[in-house]
């Protein structure tokens, strides 16, 4: 008897709504428990993101995932032969059985055991029956919630201790008859062996640190020379504030900052000095209210993580909090006026003020106040694209990048 044990991630609650699948997790057991194969795939929905701060994935993670029509046949190989087993399987396997209906592949609906069902008729009055209270309740340890992985790993463990505290109670017989007949999927597969699809999290954050490092490889190409008399700072730091409005640093936008400094012979000490200003100026924005939220310093941990100096950006931000008292004028030197250009907001906001976070209705209300024009869609005319996350795969977003709109955060 083969069980497989499924997890999903997903954009949020409703398949029907336009939610997609971001992440699926398979372990195969056998009827002892013990692990025989595993799936694990990152998948691109082509959408926003949902809830990024429960699930921890951002649309920059799932930028070169695949698609779910890629994946699908590698989860009905992982599934053939076997019962499914999930935590709240009535969840997962809406999300699961509405893709595979959207792809045609034709295997009907999906069914299996529900770990969560099963603990309430062996286990009435709890308090909760979430995973993680469960595991704390059969001293099961949790690695990775929130993760497919992680929490297909511990249902397999809170499964194996439903399974042998049924069958104690009710005998093998009854655990086949009334948990198992009937679930077993079968469906006919391609006869050829397929080269599996799979793109994890951590194959995520590999790309993502390559991308960050297109900065760092420019300043070790710098030489180490005496000062220049002239340094073109305000021209770097524009193209600066250019090419980091999304967070992202190309080969081609590097390249730019390059050139100028080749054309200006700006060492490499210099060019270190000039990304401590830029730095220095993005910490007086977010300290113009005189707190720092955990939103916007994991920005600012980008940011130094992309201009090459994380280890700066703790004295830096000691440093301006101990000159706000004395500051006076406009922390960002030269603004670009915005008064009667165009914004539209696309994906749920992760902005706050005052450390409260703000829905897109206040983000318009302040974008009005500011003398913004507020857009329903993206155009040709349109001047900003506000998202979460610049890597968003909404379908404004993706038409902002033909378009060449310029995304802010």
């Amino acid at each position: 008897m083969k069980f497989s044990i499924l997890d999903i991630e997903t954009t949020g609650f409703s398949p029907r709504q336009g939610d997609r699948i971001i992440e699926i997790s398979i372990v195969n057991t056998d009827f002892e428990g013990n692990v025989a194969d595993t799936y694990e795939t990152l998948i691109n929905p082509q959408r926003d993101m949902g809830a990024c701060w429960v699930h921890g994935i951002s649309a920059e993670m799932v930028v070169d995932a695949p698609l779910f029509e890629e994946v699908y046949e590698d989860i009905l190989e992982m599934i053939d032969e076997s019962v499914i087993v999930a935590h709240n399987a009535r969840f997962d396997l809406k999300f699961l059985n509405h893709e595979m209906e959207r792809v045609g592949a034709g295997i009907g609906s999906l069914d299996g055991i529900c770990t969560l069902v099963l603990s309430k008729g062996l286990f009435p009055g709890l308090p909760s029956y979430k995973l993680q209270t469960l595991c704390e309740y059969f001293d099961i340890e949790m690695k990775g919630a929130h993760s497919a992985y992680g929490d297909s790993i511990s249902t397999k463990e809170l499964f194996r201790e439903l399974k042998t505290r049924y069958i104690a109670e009710y005998g093998h017989e009854n655990f086949r008859l009334n948990l198992v007949d009937n679930l077993l999927v079968r469906h006919s597969l391609p006869k050829a062996k397929r080269v599996r699809k799979e793109y994890k999290r951590r194959h995520a954050h590999n790309k993502t640190e390559k991308r960050n490092n297109h900065l760092r490889e420019m300043l070790l190409r710098l030489p180490n020379r005496s000062r220049s008399a002239n340094l073109p700072v305000q021209e770097y730091l524009n193209i600066l504030d250019e090419i980091l409005a999304d967070r992202i640093v190309t080969e081609e936008e590097s390249e730019k900052l390059l050139v100028l400094s080749e054309d200006y012979e700006i060492s490499h000490e210099e060019a270190i000095d000039i990304h401590e200003e830029y730095l220095r100026r993005l910490v007086r924005v977010y300290l113009l209210d005189q707190v720092i939220t955990e939103s916007e310093y994991a920005d600012l941990i980008k940011v130094a993580k992309i201009l090459g100096i994380e280890d700066k950006l703790a004295l830096i931000i000691e440093l301006e909090k101990a000159s706000l008292r004395s500051f006076v004028g406009d922390p960002t030197g030269k603004k670009e006026e915005i008064v009667g250009k165009s914004v539209c907001f696309t994906g749920q906001l992760n902005s706050t003020i005052n450390g409260e976070q703000i829905g897109r209705d206040r983000a318009q209300e302040i974008a009005l106040e500011k003398g913004l024009k507020i857009k329903s869609g993206v155009s040709g005319k349109l001047d900003f694209l506000v998202v979460a996350d610049p890597h968003t795969q909404s379908s404004k977003a993706r038409k902002a990048r033909t378009l060449g709109v310029r995304a802010c955060l």
